[in-house]
Order: C-alpha cells, then sequence, then structure tokens
C-alpha cells in the first residue's frame, strides 16, 4: 500500500512538473502578449494542483513536505521569470526590437533630387506603394505612416535606401506581403531589422549557403516569424 501511495505520488508529481514546465515554456514564448493573464492561470493552476494532491496525501496519511519543498521551489522560479520578462520589457534591447517591428526598409527607389536633400520621402514612399506595389491610391492614403528618411550619407552614384515607419502593425504587414510584385526588378521591400537581429539573419545566410553546397535541389530562404528572421527550408 506504502509502495502503491508513493507512485502515486511520483506519478501525480511528475505531472504537476510537467504542467508547470508547460506552462511556463507559453510565458516564456508569449511574455509580451497578456502576461497578467498568463501568469494569473499559471498561480491559479499552481493553488489547484497543489490543493489537491494535498487532499490525496492527507486521505493516505503521508508527509507532504517533499511536496511543498517542490511546489515552493517552482513557484520562486514562476516569480523569477515574471520579474526577469518584465525587466527585458524595460530594456532598451526589448524597446528597439519592437519599434522596429513596425519598420520597413525600400531598396533601389530612385533619388528624386540628386542636387540637394530636399526629397520629400513621403511623397517617393507614397508613389512606391501605388506604382510598385499596385496598393491602390485611397488605401496608400490609409496608411498612416509616422516617419520616412534615407539612410546613409548622399553620395554621387548611390542610391540611399528608404526607412519607412508605419503607425499600425497591420499596415506594415499589408505592404510587406506585397513586396512579391517587386520579383524580377532592382526594387527589393524588406522588414527593417535591428543590430541583433541582422546578426541572426547572417547566420542564417550562412547555414543556406552550407545547404544549398550540399544539395542545390534544396529549397532554403530567409522567412520572417514574428518579426523575427528564421530559416526555411523545403525538399524540392
Amino acid at each position: 500500500s506504502d509502495v502503491c501511495s508513493s507512485d502515486l505520488f511520483t506519478s501525480a508529481l511528475t505531472a504537476f512538473k510537467k504542467t508547470m514546465n508547460d506552462k511556463l515554456v507559453t510565458i516564456a514564448n508569449n511574455f509580451h502578449k497578456h502576461m497578467d493573464e498568463q501568469i494569473k492561470g499559471v498561480n491559479d493552476a499552481c493553488l489547484r494542483w497543489f490543493t489537491q494532491l494535498k487532499e490525496h496525501c492527507d486521505r493516505n496519511g503521508n508527509d507532504i513536505s517533499a511536496l511543498r519543498t517542490e511546489f515552493a521551489s517552482i513557484w520562486e522560479e514562476n516569480n523569477s521569470l515574471k520579474e526577469r520578462l518584465s525587466a527585458l520589457e524595460k530594456s532598451d534591447e526589448y524597446k528597439t526590437d519592437h519599434a522596429f517591428r513596425l519598420q520597413l526598409i525600400a531598396y533601389n527607389i530612385p533619388e528624386t533630387d540628386q542636387d540637394a536633400d530636399r526629397e520629400d520621402c513621403f511623397f517617393t514612399v507614397r508613389a512606391f506603394m501605388i506604382q510598385k506595389l499596385g496598393i491602390s491610391e485611397n488605401d496608400a492614403n490609409y496608411f498612416p505612416i509616422s516617419d520616412t528618411h534615407r539612410l546613409g550619407r548622399k553620395e554621387a552614384g548611390n542610391i540611399r535606401p528608404i526607412g519607412i515607419a508605419y503607425i499600425q502593425q497591420q499596415h506594415r504587414d499589408f505592404v510587406l506581403s506585397r513586396a512579391k510584385d517587386l520579383r524580377g526588378s532592382t526594387l527589393s521591400l524588406q522588414p527593417h531589422l535591428s543590430k541583433k537581429q541582422l546578426e541572426v539573419k547572417k547566420t542564417l545566410l550562412a547555414k543556406r549557403k552550407d545547404i544549398k553546397e550540399v544539395d542545390p535541389r534544396i529549397l532554403a530562404f530567409i522567412g520572417y516569424r514574428r518579426y523575427k528572421p528564421l530559416l526555411l527550408v523545403k525538399q524540392n
């Protein structure tokens, strides 16, 4: 009976730890959305599981001190995770990455004023959206842009890219989705990546090269998920 009871406790504790780990992973992957709701859900689940296990142990007359210690450890880990995520949201790195999520970079759009730096990039970008991306004039007017400017120093014979910052994520994503219309031209439109994300992309491009050298038939290309670069591989 004691052995069976011990097995039940071990199984219950294992299930309890697995459930807690799953919920902590969910919080880590979605910390920027519904943080308070997720953590409250974890806390509520902790209390429910602890209550159920405590009642089961009490019915069998066994010592639950070990279970309490394990629970306290997980509870402490959960609170530590909450503090780290809160600190991350306040960090300069998070703020920078978050700001870049609303931005795009357009390449090889001719500069309309070669003699003086007086180009109105807003109208240049608007014309680019209508003429090259096939976005209607009404939609182009509807998509609010907070800032547009050429990137880098003006040099003769060099076309500087244009940074475009949208106010709403859905408008930025819609414009980016039309980048496929630029295939076959010298123009291109890409997400504006932070320094950290550019380093990730550089590493992924090196891996893509290695994959293509092994088998040129494999389709490998850089994609973006949750505004971060990733390597997508498909067997042709």
